[in-house]
């Protein structure tokens, strides 16, 4: 049996109850814990020039948030920085984001959906010596388990001063290992059917003896 939408590293109780026309009889109460997520952002910077005179405008760095990873929670921000002595225009920056996240929520607004998982900002003019940065939170997926590496993209497009694009690229590798509040009771379930077994057990001992010493005896009594 599985459960979803638990909380990482937290401990759940519960007990089974076994009912019946005399009643209702309940076992002990058990506990399980959800295993803890362990996050390991791992990031990658890589820069590309599509055309024009490659002058190298802007440049990007990416990182992720690892402060609330633990409970599901990732901000991935992108830093851009202009060193030069001229403005980059018409910039158009766009993340991508993997589909093992929920988008929650963007520093920067306004900004359009492309597709399901793509933000779209425009910049316009990034002028001179300037800088900047993007922060945005998502929500790890309770479908996400085990160990795998998601990643997560920005890209910026401007115009260069004489004419012509440039490209930039940067991204991020967040590399997860463990659950993400999925709980399997193999063994919870093993424990329970147990004890389960033997308060039904009893249960129907009771049952039976209310029955017989009561019921069976009042019937008796009445048809003599």
């Amino acid at each position: 049996m599985t459960l979803t939408n638990l909380s990482p590293g937290k401990t759940y109780y519960f007990r089974a109850a076994a009912q019946n026309s005399y009643g209702t009889s309940y076992g002990g109460i058990l506990n399980f814990t959800t295993q803890t997520s362990s996050y390991t952002p791992a990031v990658y910077y890589q820069t590309t020039s599509v055309s024009g005179n490659a002058i190298n405008l802007i440049s990007l760095t990416s990182s992720i948030d690892s402060g609330n990873l633990n409970n599901g929670q990732v901000t991935y921000t992108v830093n851009y920085k202009n060193d030069s002595n001229y403005s980059a225009n018409n910039a158009k920056f766009r993340i991508t984001f993997p589909a093992e996240v929920t988008f929650k929520n963007s520093s920067l607004v306004p900004f359009t959906f492309e597709g399901n998982n793509s933000l779209l900002y425009k910049l316009d003019k990034i002028g001179a010596h300037s800088e900047g940065n993007i922060s945005v939170s998502f929500e790890i997926n309770n479908s996400v388990s085990g160990s795998k590496s998601i990643t997560f993209n920005a890209d910026i497009n401007y115009t260069l001063p004489g004419g012509g694009t440039e490209s930039k690229i940067t991204f991020a590798n967040l590399e997860i290992n463990g659950g993400s509040g999925l709980a399997s009771l193999l063994s919870a379930m093993g424990t329970l059917l147990g004890n389960w077994f033997i308060d039904l057990l009893i249960g129907l001992a009771i049952g039976f003896g209310i029955y017989h010493f009561f019921i069976r005896k009042k019937t008796v009594d009445v048809l003599k």
